[in-house]
């Protein structure tokens, strides 16, 4: 079966070169929303958390075991047991805090993504639907 998807927005950063995934989740990112997209925005800063749903563009898809955190010194797992961008769909997820909402500009917190990243969806926390404690 083929699936098609496409981006509903992208991640801006300025100067990310170099820094590790878990450094961006500390600093400020703008989720950038196409136009055509604008008005399924329509109350989001009512939203305090939000799962962002992103491409890791940069990861390799042909990868179906490697070392954790990628360093030859952790052991290895299948990527299906790890979070990083090294899997054959890199399709991503981060919860992020929305600090504010600007028009087409989501401004974010915990995002752990580069920049010009694209943004595949985005989706309200919901804590009866994603905290585990209320899975049955």
């Amino acid at each position: 079966m083929k699936i098609e998807v496409f981006d509903i927005g992208r991640v801006i950063r300025e100067d990310d070169k170099g820094k590790s995934l878990d450094n961006l989740r500390e600093e400020e990112a703008i989720i950038e929303v196409y136009p055509k997209f604008q008005d399924a925005l329509f109350k989001i800063e009512d939203e305090k958390y939000l799962w962002i749903v992103w491409y890791a563009h940069l990861g390799r898809r042909d990868v179906l075991k490697i070392h954790r955190y990628g360093k030859n010194e952790e052991p290895i797992y299948g990527v299906f047991r790890l979070r990083g961008p090294h899997r054959p769909n890199p399709i991503m997820i981060s919860l992020v805090r929305l600090l504010r909402a600007r028009g087409r500009y989501l401004h974010v917190k915990g995002l752990d993504a580069y920049n010009d990243t694209p943004v595949l969806d985005i989706k309200p926390y919901s804590r009866s639907l994603d905290d585990p404690r209320f899975v049955p």
